[in-house]
Formats: structure tokens, sequence, C-alpha cells
């Protein structure tokens, strides 16, 4: 055992340190930031005017293809001979006209245009990015002859770059097709020149230009490498498990298991097993479930991942709006609070996550009649566990999103020239993979969603001590855990009246100067992430877990009260999505105690009113909501709800980055986008979860923990 983890730890620490440094990123950008994003937006356009406007046409004018080009020219400007012979290369070639010309006539076309739409944030001309990639100039050689068009290569290639004028009211983006010779210092020099010719004010110019060749990494390739392994031993294990049991199929249909020869399979063939893509598959598949088990929250689990990502198709587009005042207009809209406050969705998860782990917990130590020395033995046990259940498949997903996600696309709005989609994921991986990346900077996470496994593991650390004292003494155990939830809840309550923060996810407390993004990503590392903040979800769950064992299947209240605790839970729950409207629509500003009051506590009645509902349907009292939560077909989506957690930030990060231009966004292109994400995120999980979860979980149970927990009599 020793050795294996010295064999892995090595391992990862030698993927992770073969990446070089990057320049450019996709890194995940939380709901908050968005949304505030967006209320900036929304601001700073609204306040426009026809000076602004002017500016904006004029910047337009400025950075025409004509202009630039020409002053490519400049001797006077730090430009390299390269860049200079190719662009008077191609100036003559378009002025010579004909065939010789055509290629230096689409580099002018490939270039930004300003469009229609300003007022409503179409503010990124970004032209034709697959034009300009493509363009391949024709070498003349008679042409130039002994000219200085000599010291050339025989041909050069387009070559697209961004330019963006920041420090202005509005902040312009246009798309340059230049000689592939060219740098993006040089046409940095360029603009900077021609815009200080027009413009008093001082303003600062991002220019990003995009490599037309990439090779694979490192890090890719050593990515590759292990994907394909992984694949290949699950094509031979699938093999095996399909000639095996055809040449050791009983005659006789009514054989016993325990004569059946399937079961005496060697030592090597038991291990093969465990990446057979058929057996995993099928249990994967099955609706069967053993008895006993909390059939609806295989329905509560998957709505709530449907809900996590619709919140997210809105936030990883939100690069790709190119009518951004449009979209910030639904923000006014009281339907649209469902995606605000979807972040309770979250809290749905932590109590699921401390019910479950409540619940069998007591059911085992009361099974076992544990005893203090055996718990002490158990719980490292646990550990591992948990460790071994959740890590390899976290793992695997952000070794493809740091290494080889990158390759994916190529696109004007996600410029890629680097070796890592991630640069957080190559300086602190170990925060992701050790469960520690909520105590990391917002900015420097490491596949940043991974936030709630970090506070899961933490919460999962503390909670058997806290059932245990449930175990032995009930109401030492219950008062202990209620005290944590409201010691988390005025926890989250005061550092809201301290920050000062607004009400809700995307509420500000001046919508004329939203927090800047290094205050935002210092309110979601002081409120958001902590475990001391969000652990009310998770210790409500421990609670409901334990009135679920005590209930002993039967719920002791009659048919009126019942009814009156489903209505409260109902109201709680839409009083948390629909009654902050008001103040996240802009119709006025919370006060501090309303900020801090949401803020601090409703998750917690968010918690509660959930959690009434999982007991009322487990034992019995939920009516059809329990049959529609409990219907058998959410069963195989529930057990993929994990790896589609995982995956479904990639595939969004992919697809927004690989759109060519800003999308013009209506209602049905955001209902499109979350149905394909969803439909994505399971497609992608099934594979996924057949090649990197299901084999180490069997493993865990064959060779490691299952082993030590049966050696715990």
């Amino acid at each position: 055992m020793d050795k294996f983890l010295k064999i892995a730890v090595t391992l990862w620490t030698l993927i992770f340190l073969v990446f070089a440094t990057p320049e450019q990123s996709l890194t995940y950008r939380h709901p908050h930031q968005v949304l505030h994003d967006f209320k900036r937006l929304e601001y700073a356009t609204s306040q426009l005017t026809d000076e602004h406007l002017n500016q904006v046409e004029l910047i337009a004018r400025i950075l025409s293809p004509k202009n630039v080009l020409n002053k490519l020219l400049d001797k006077n400007l730090e430009i390299s001979s390269l860049c200079f012979n190719q662009s008077l290369y191609g100036v003559e070639s378009l002025l010579s006209g004909g065939t010789e010309g055509s290629w230096s006539l689409k580099m002018i076309d490939a270039w930004g245009k300003p469009g229609s739409g300003i007022s409503t944030g179409n503010l990124a001309w970004l032209g034709d990015f697959d034009e300009c990639q493509n363009i391949v100039s024709y070498y003349n050689s008679s042409y130039t002859s002994g000219s200085s068009f000599s010291l050339m290569p025989e041909s050069f290639e387009g070559q697209y770059c961004s330019i963006q004028v920041k420090h202005l009211a509005v902040e312009p983006t246009i798309g340059a097709c230049v000689p592939s010779g060219c740098t993006a210092d040089g046409i940095k020099e360029v603009v900077k020149h021609l815009l200080r010719q027009v413009l008093d004010k001082k303003v600062t110019v991002e220019v990003k230009c995009q490599q037309n060749h990439r090779m694979l990494s490192t890090g890719a390739l050593i990515t590759l490498v292990i994907f394909g392994s992984m694949g290949l031993m699950c094509f031979v294990s699938s093999c095996y498990n399909h000639f095996y049991m055809e040449k050791h199929k009983p005659a006789d249909k009514n054989v016993s298991a325990s004569t059946n020869p399937l079961q005496e399979k060697s030592a090597l063939g038991e291990f093969l097993m465990c990446f057979s893509l058929y057996t995993n598959g099928y249990k994967l598949l099955s609706t069967k479930q053993p008895p006993g088990s909390l059939k609806c929250l295989h329905g509560i689990r998957f709505l709530s991942m449907t809900w996590v990502i619709l919140g997210h198709t809105l936030v990883f587009s939100f690069s790709s709006i190119g009518n951004f005042m449009v979209v910030g207009g639904w923000l006014k809209r009281w339907t649209f609070q469902v995606i605000m406050n979807a972040t309770v969705s979250v809290d749905s998860f932590f109590v699921l996550s401390a019910l479950l782990t409540s619940y069998l917990f007591l059911k085992q130590l009361e099974k076992k009649k544990t005893t203090p020395v055996k718990f002490f033995i158990t719980v490292p046990i646990m550990y591992l566990h948990r460790y071994l259940r959740l890590t390899p498949a976290y793992g695997f997903m952000i070794l493809y999103y740091t290494c080889l996600s990158l390759y994916m696309y190529s696109s004007p709005l996600k410029p890629v020239n680097t070796t890592a989609a991630d640069p957080n994921c190559v300086t602190n991986w170990w925060g992701a993979i050790f469960y520690m990346n909520n105590f990391i900077e917002s900015n420097k996470m490491c596949a940043g969603w991974g936030w709630y496994l970090s506070n899961d593991f933490q919460f999962f650390i503390v909670t058997p001590f806290v059932v245990y004292l449930m175990y032995i003494t009930s109401i030492g155990g219950v008062v202990l855990s209620i005290a944590m939830v409201i010691g988390s809840t005025i926890a989250a309550t005061s550092i809201s009246v301290r920050d000062d923060l607004g009400l809700g996810l995307g509420g500000v407390r001046d919508p004329k100067h939203p927090p800047a993004n290094a205050q935002q990503n210092q309110n979601m590392s002081d409120y958001y992430f902590p475990p001391w903040c969000r652990y009310q979800s998770f210790g409500v769950g421990v609670i409901f877990g334990f009135i679920l064992w005590k209930c002993r299947g039967q719920l002791p209240i009659s048919r009126v009260v019942n009814l009156c605790l489903w209505a409260v839970s109902g109201a709680i729950m839409l009083a948390i999505l629909y009654g902050p409207f008001e103040i996240e629509s802009g119709g006025r500003i919370a006060t501090v105690a309303e900020a801090a009051i949401y803020n601090g506590w409703s998750r917690t009645a968010w918690s509660l009113a959930l959690g009434y509902i999982i007991l009322a349907c487990c034992l019995g009292r939920g009516g059809w909501v329990n049959e529609l939560l409990s219907w058998s077909g959410f069963v195989p989506l529930s057990r993929l709800t994990y790896c589609a957690y995982l995956v479904h930030p990639v595939i969004m990060t992919i697809a927004s980055a690989s759109n060519k231009n800003k999308i013009m966004w209506t209602d049905i292109t955001f209902i499109s986008m979350f149905a394909a994400y969803t439909f994505l995120a399971y497609a992608v999980a099934f594979p996924f979860s057949l090649m990197f979860e299901a084999p180490f979980m069997l493993i865990d149970k064959k060779y490691l923990t299952g082993k030590l927990s049966n050696s715990v009599k």
C-alpha cells in the first residue's frame, strides 16, 4: 500500500511539473462574479452618451485595416523586419489586384468591423477568425526578385489578433488579421501610436495573437498515454469478461450461484473484472434498489444537478454573449429568480450528502454494536474510503481539463497560446486533490467548481464524531449539531455585515459601483467558500439523518400536521427563491440588516424545508411527490450525477470557447443550450464513470477498505 501511494504521488507530481508556465487560461468564474459583471456592464452601458458612441466610432475608424497595415510600414516604430516585409508585400499585393492579391484582400475582409447594437452591448467586432487563420500568401518570385521581399520565406500565413482598448467608458474589442511574422508587442506598439493621435485620455491596449499551429505539450502526451492505457485496460477486461462468460456459461439454466464456474475466477481475473465495461455498465444502468433504500433521494439528486447546470449555462456562456444588455434585462424578470438564487441547489447536495452519511453510519453502528474502540478503528477506514471514492474520477477530470481540453477549440473569444487550460492547476493542483480548494483564493483555484467537494470532504471528517455522539447520547449529539448549525449561520451573517455584502447572488450595495474583480474574489473567499460559512446545510442534513434513523420507518404525526409542514416547507422555499425579487431586480437597495439576514439564514431555512420533504417521502408521507421523486428512471441518472457534476463545466468551457463570434441570445437560445448541456453532461458522464469511477470503486471494495471493514469485528 505504501509503495502504491509513493508511486501515485510521484506520478501526479511529474504530470503537473511538465507544464510550461501559461499566459492565458480558462479559469472558472463563479455565479456571483458573473452577475456582478452583468450589473457593472449594464450600468456602464446605461450611462453611454453621444460622446461615448462617437469615441467608439472614432476608435473603430482609427484601427481600420488600412491604418494599422500602413503603420506597420513605419520604420520609426519598433516593428520586426519580418513583419515589415510581410506587411509591405501584403499592401503591394493588394494594390496589384488580380489573383495574386486575393489572399491580401481576404486579410482585409477577415478584419473586424463595427456592427449594430453597440448600445445593447455589442462591443466585440471579431471579424472572421477562420478566414484569417486559413490565409496563405502567394509568393511571386519575379515580383520580389532583387528586392527586400527575397529575404522572406516563400509564403506566410494570416495571424488572428484581438485588440482591446481599456480604461474607457466602453471597451471595444477588434479582431485584426495581420501577417504571421508580426508579434503581439509590435501590433500593440502600432495601436497605441494610432490612438495617441486622436485620444486625449490615457488608455491601455491589450493585444493577444493566436498561434496557427499548436503542438501537443508534454503534459498532453502523458495524459493521452494515461487515458489510452485506461481505455485499453477496459477493452481487455471487457473481452475477458465476455469470453470467460461464454466459455463457462452453465448448461443448466437453474444452476445455483454457488456452483457457477463464474465464481471461480483467478486473482488476475477478479482484478480484470473491475474494469469490465459490460459488468460496470449493467450495474450502472440497473434500476434495481436494495430493500430499505431511500428512493426519493435519486430524484432530488438528479433534479438538483439539472438546476446546477441551468445556472452554469449562463455563467460559462457570459464571454460569448453579444447582447448582454438584453440578457441583463432578464434579471428584472421574476421567473429569472430561479437562476439568480440557484446556489441553494448546492445546499441541497450538502443536505443529501450529510443525511445519507448520518443515516447509514447510525445503522452501521447499531448493527455492529460498535464500541468506542471499534469506532476509532473504523473512522480512518471511513476517511480512506471517502477519499478513494471521490478522488480517481476527480483527478482524471482535472488531468483532462488542464492538459487536453485546450486542444478541443480554437476561437477569437479564448486565445490560447499555452500548454495548460487552467494555470491554477499547474501550481495549485494539490488544493483540489487534497480537498483544500476552499482555502485558496477564488481566482487561484484549480477547477474552481471543486470547492464544493473540498467543503463536503472537510465536513465528512467531522461527521463520524458528531454521529457517534448521537448514537451514544441522543440529546448531546443533537444539541452539538444544532449549536454547529447556529454557529455557522451566525458566522455567515457576521461576515455579510462586516463586508457590507449585497443581498443574494447578484446583490450589490451600490449599483453604480459594483465590486471590482479583486473585491469579488475576496468576498467569495471570505463568505461563499469557507466551511464555517457553509456548514449549516450539512449540519441540518446530519440532524435529519438522525431523525430518520430514530423514526424506524414511521412518522408519528397526524395528517393535518404533515400537510401544514409541507405547506410551510414549500412557502420557505418559494420565499427564498422569489422573496428577494424587488431587490435583486434593481427595484431598491437592501439594507445591511436585510442582506445579512438573507445571506446568513436562507441556506439554513432552505435545508430545513428540504430536510422535512425528504423525511416525509422516506417515511411514506410524501404522496405523489414521493412517487415522482422515486421513479425508477432516476436511479441510473442519480448514479451518474457525480461524474456529470465533474465534467459539465469542462463541456461548457469547450463549447463556449469554440464560438467564433458573439451570440445574440434569446430565451430559446438559452433553453436550447441548457437542454444540450444537460444531455451532454450525462452522455459524457456515462463512459467517464465506466472508465474512471466504477473500476476504482470495485477495487476499493474488493482489495482496500472493503477488506479492512470486514476485518473489524
